[in-house]
């Protein structure tokens, strides 16, 4: 129940509802029960009318708002699906910050353009070194940009694709043992238009 509660409290829809209710049923007590308030009604207003109208509101904002809603170009539930993943090792000549890497590569099956970025990796058989942030691209035809930087957040639009990697612990494991623990890695956890996201690697 506290879970709904919260979802319905955060939502951007429902908590502008909720915002309208508290305000019609505190102006109709306002105007019902206060001494400067019963000076701006000419005649006496039962309770039930009071309750009434601010539930006619309540219901009628809500409804708009649903309807709003429901017509706008954004309101989808994201949708981004992990499609592969790989391990890799860097040539020790390369001397890289973090040689040992599970990549991993997701499609935006979304009705529109989602925005992605790293939250947290939740180790399950093999722990990360670190856990850096900026670490995606995104495919434009043949190329994955930025194609020498990756970044910390990217925009994917449907049916694109948008990759990344974790850095897992080279000094703990090795690419041989690393692969065969594939799919038991740990959980990937990924902020994808504000909703957390988890693939496992």
């Amino acid at each position: 129940m506290s879970k709904l509660i919260r979802i319905v409290w955060n939502d951007p829809v429902w908590s502008k509802v909720i915002a309208v209710a508290i305000v019609a049923v505190t102006g109709a007590l306002w105007a019902r029960y206060s001494e400067s308030g019963s000076k701006v009604l000419t005649y006496p207003v039962p309770l039930w009318t009071v309750v009434a109208s601010a539930l006619a509101a309540f219901l009628a904002t809500a409804l708009v708002m649903i309807l709003w809603r429901g017509s706008s170009p954004y309101a989808f539930a994201p949708e981004l699906k992990l499609t592969s993943s790989w391990v890799s090792v860097a040539d020790p000549a390369a001397r890289v910050s973090f040689p040992l890497k599970c990549h991993f590569q997701l499609r935006n099956d979304s009705k529109g353009a989602v925005q992605v970025s790293m939250l947290d990796y939740e180790p399950d058989k093999v722990q990360a070194r670190s856990v850096p942030m900026a670490v995606f691209q995104i495919q434009f035809g043949q190329e994955w940009v930025p194609s020498k930087n990756p970044v910390s957040k990217v925009a994917v639009l449907p049916g694109d694709l948008v990759q990344g990697w974790v850095g897992l612990d080279d000094r703990r494991y090795n690419q041989v043992q690393a692969e065969a623990l594939r799919g038991h890695l740990g959980t990937l956890v990924l902020n994808v238009n504000g909703e957390r996201k988890k693939y496992n690697l």
